[in-house]
């Protein structure tokens, strides 16, 4: 890894997304660290392995020390509308896929034997949507479907809002609902390698 923060290092060992990350002091933002490791053995490791060994470096280089915490926020629930969704259920051979692709000024995702989990990461807080986003569909399945918003050279602007209950049969429902936080409460700049 190069020129990374520490937030965004605590972010890739604890798979949370930048804003669930509190108490966060200004250093941990601007200053960058390159890290260059290797696991012992030549057996490819998955990556929660990885995430495990990166907390384990934050701990000992960094004296990291966090605790997890619910907070109530404003979120988006993602529901079917009546009508029923427009996903189409993926054959039992497809292969998963995620493409995202910028199309002049807007934005195709296609997706290939994607899940309702695997969609809504792609809008917590991020591509347009302002706020987090969860599950709310009841939908289970595996899926493909195709998604565009944004601008694009021969049409009007879509929004992601627009998009997602046009062309998937699905709603963003502003709600609140509690979210999962990482709360820093230690964290020192390493010393010399």
């Amino acid at each position: 890894m190069e020129a990374m923060s520490l937030r965004n290092l605590v972010g890739y060992a604890y798979d949370a997304k930048d804003y669930q990350i509190a108490g966060a002091t200004s250093w941990m933002e601007t200053d960058r660290y390159d890290i260059s490791a290797k696991a012992e053995g030549e057996v490819q490791r998955p990556r929660a392995e990885f995430r495990q060994m990166m907390q384990s470096l934050l701990a000992e280089r960094f004296h990291v020390a966090l605790h997890h915490e619910s907070r109530e926020m404003p979120v988006y629930a993602l529901t079917v509308l009546k009508n029923g969704h427009k996903l189409k259920d993926s054959s039992p051979e497809a292969k998963p896929i995620l493409l995202m692709e910028s199309k002049n000024r807007g934005i195709a995702m296609t997706v290939t034997k994607g899940s309702m989990d695997q969609l809504v990461a792609q809008f917590f807080n991020i591509n347009g949507v302002d706020r987090p986003v969860v599950d709310h569909t009841g939908l289970t399945g595996r899926y493909d479907y195709k998604l565009e918003w944004g601008t694009s050279s021969d049409s009007e602007a879509v929004s992601i809002y627009t998009a997602i209950q046009e062309q998937l049969g699905l709603k963003f429902e502003p709600t609140r609902a509690p979210i999962e936080f990482l709360v820093v409460d230690q964290a020192e700049r390493p010393g010399e390698n």
